[in-house]
C-alpha cells in the first residue's frame, strides 16, 4: 500500500530526526505517537516540551494525537530547553518518558523527536528498538482505545523555574564575587531565550545579550555553535570588556565559550578549565567522548584521575558516569554533564559551573584559565557522504589505519604525532567528521586533512 504512512525511521544518536513535512510529517509523527504508546501501554503518563522551530506545532499535535489515541496521558509543558525537561522528569518520577521536539543543532528545516526514560537520559537502543518494531508494525486496522479510553491532554505549568532553582542549588556561587562579573549571552535565537537572562541575573553577574528573540528560523546564525557562527559574540565580548562570553545550540544543552580577549574555545578545553578546579579536591573518574582531544586526558593525568573514553553520543556518556560514579563528563561540543545535578549534558550547569570557577580563582581572568591548559590547536573538517556509503568509508579506513596506534570504540581515532584525529560518521547527518588536535596548528590541521583524504579515496575505491 502507498501511504505517507510508510516512511521508515530509526533513532540516531539524538534521537529521531528529519526534515519538517517531508520525513516528520503529520501522518509520519501520529504514528510515532502511536509506536510510543504502543510501547508504553495504556494509562501511562508523559510529559512533552518543544523548542522555537517553526514545525514544533504541527509536530506536537500530530505527536499527541497519535499518544492520546492509544491511551496515553500528556502532559504540555510548553516551550523548555531539553535539560529543563530532563531534570523535571528525573527528579518528579511521575512520568514513564519525556519528549521533547527539537532538531538541537541542525539547520531550521529540520526537527525531531528525543525521546527521554523516566531517569531523565535517553532512552537505551534496546527500547529504542522496540519501538522502531512498533513503527513498523504500523497497519490501517490499527487496535486504538474507546472513545473512553483516550488519553487526557493537560498543561504543566512551570518546569523552566524547577529548572533554574535546581542548577543554582547545585553549583556553589560566590554572589559577592559574581557581581564582579559580566556575561555576553548568544542564544542563536533558540530555546535559551526562555530564561538565560534571567538565570544570569539569579547567578549574581550582570548579562548582555546577542540574538536574544525566539525565532525557529534562526536569522542570525546557524544553531551550531561554531568559531565562524560565534563571531558576533566574539566581537560583543571585546566591545562590551566582558569577562566571557557563552553560547548555546538550538535546545540548551550545549554551551561554548568565548574568553575575555573575545577568544573561541571548543568544549573539551571549556572542560579542562572545569576539571583543572574540580579535581583539586576529586580523583575519581572522569569520562569524556572519543571526539575530544587528547588535552582532556593531559589535565585528568596531570590531576592523578582516571579516564574513561567512550563512545560518541550523549546516551552513552551518561549511562557510563553513572556505572562509573563518575562526578562529571564533557565533550568536546560543549556538553557538560554534572552528577550532583543531573547526569545528562547541560546548558545552564555548564555555565553555572565556569562561573563558580572564575570566582574561586580571584585575580585571573577566564583568559588566564584556558592558558594554563597544555597547549592544543584543534581542526574540524567534514565532507558529505551518503548514509548508504557510510559503512564502506568505514572500512577503508579501518585497513588504512591498520598499523597506526588506535581506538576502535566509534569511528576510528588515530594517535599520532603528538595529536590525534578521530575519523567518524556523523550520527544525525550524510556526513563524515574528522576531528583533530596537535600541538601545533600545522599538526592539526595536516591530521584532520589526512583523515578527509583518506573518506574521499574510500568514495573513490
Amino acid at each position: 500500500m502507498d501511504s505517507p504512512f510508510l516512511r521508515e525511521f530509526t533513532f540516531t544518536t539524538n534521537g529521531i530526526r528529519g526534515i519538517a513535512n517531508v520525513d516528520l510529517t503529520p501522518y509520519t509523527c501520529a504514528r510515532m505517537g502511536q509506536a510510543i504508546g504502543e510501547f508504553l501501554g495504556a494509562g501511562a503518563s508523559v510529559i512533552l516540551a518543544i523548542d522555537y522551530r517553526v514545525s514544533g506545532p504541527m509536530i506536537k499535535s500530530a505527536l499527541v494525537s497519535g499518544l492520546l489515541s492509544k491511551g496515553i496521558h500528556v502532559h504540555d509543558a510548553g516551550e523548555a530547553p531539553t535539560p529543563a525537561l530532563q531534570k523535571y522528569v528525573k527528579d518528579t518520577a511521575a512520568y514513564a518518558m519525556g519528549l521533547i521536539i527539537t532538531a538541537s543543532h541542525n539547520p531550521p528545516q529540520f526537527n525531531g523527536i528525543k525521546v527521554v526514560d523516566s531517569d531523565g537520559i535517553e532512552i537505551p537502543p534496546e527500547k529504542e528498538r522496540v519501538i522502531e518494531q512498533h513503527y513498523r508494525d504500523w497497519h490501517p486496522a490499527l487496535d486504538l482505545q474507546a472513545w473512553n479510553g483516550i488519553g487526557e491532554l493537560s498543561r504543566k505549568e512551570g518546569i523552566v523555574d524547577y529548572y533554574m532553582d535546581k542548577v543554582l542549588g547545585a553549583v556553589e556561587i560566590d554572589k559577592d564575587r559574581a557581581k564582579d562579573f559580566s556575561i555576553v549571552v548568544d542564544p542563536g535565537n533558540g530555546i535559551t531565550c526562555c530564561y538565560i537572562e534571567r538565570f544570569i541575573k539569579q547567578l549574581g553577574a550582570k548579562c548582555f545579550t546577542i540574538f536574544g528573540e525566539p525565532d525557529g528560523c534562526f536569522p542570525n546564525r546557524v544553531s551550531e555553535p561554531t568559531p565562524e557562527s560565534l563571531e558576533a559574540l566574539s566581537r560583543a565580548v571585546v566591545e562590551e570588556g566582558a569577562s566571557f562570553g557563552v553560547g548555546f545550540d538550538g535546545d540548551g544543552d550545549r554551551a561554548i565559550f568565548v574568553d575575555d580577549e573575545g577568544t573561541f574555545h571548543w568544549g573539551d578545553e571549556s572542560f579542562s578549565v572545569l576539571l583543572n578546579e574540580l579535581l583539586k579536591t576529586y580523583d575519581g573518574w572522569i569520562v569524556t567522548p572519543v571526539s575530544s582531544s587528547v588535552i582532556v586526558q593531559d589535565v585528568v593525568d596531570a590531576h592523578g584521575a582516571k579516564l574513561e573514553w567512550t563512545k560518541v553520543g550523549s546516551i552513552t556518556v551518561s549511562r557510563r558516569m553513572l556505572e562509573l560514579d563518575a562526578m562529571i563528563a564533557g565533550e568536546e561540543n560543549g556538553g557538560i554533564f554534572f552528577k550532583n545535578h543531573q547526569p545528562v549534558r547541560d546548558g545552564g550547569i555548564a555555565l553555572a559551573l565556569m562561573l563558580s570557577v572564575l570566582s574561586k580563582n580571584v585575580g585571573a581572568s577566564l583568559s588566564d584559565l584556558f592558558k594554563a591548559l597544555p597547549k592544543y590547536y584543534l581542526h574540524k573538517e567534514t565532507i558529505p557522504v551518503e548514509n548508504a556509503d557510510k559503512a564502506k568509508v568505514f572500512d577503508y579506513v579501518l585497513a588504512a589505519t591498520e598499523n597506526e596506534n588506535r581506538l576502535l570504540l566509534d569511528g576510528v581515532k588515530v594517535f599520532r604525532d603528538g595529536g590525534s584525529v578521530l575519523i567518524r560518521p556523523s550520527g544525525t547527518e550524510p556526513k563524515y567528521r574528522s576531528f583533530a588536535d596537535g600541538k601545533t596548528e600545522e599538526i592539526a590541521t595536516s591530521l584532520s586533512k589526512w583523515g578527509i583524504q583518506m573518506v574521499k579515496d574510500a568514495l573513490e575505491a
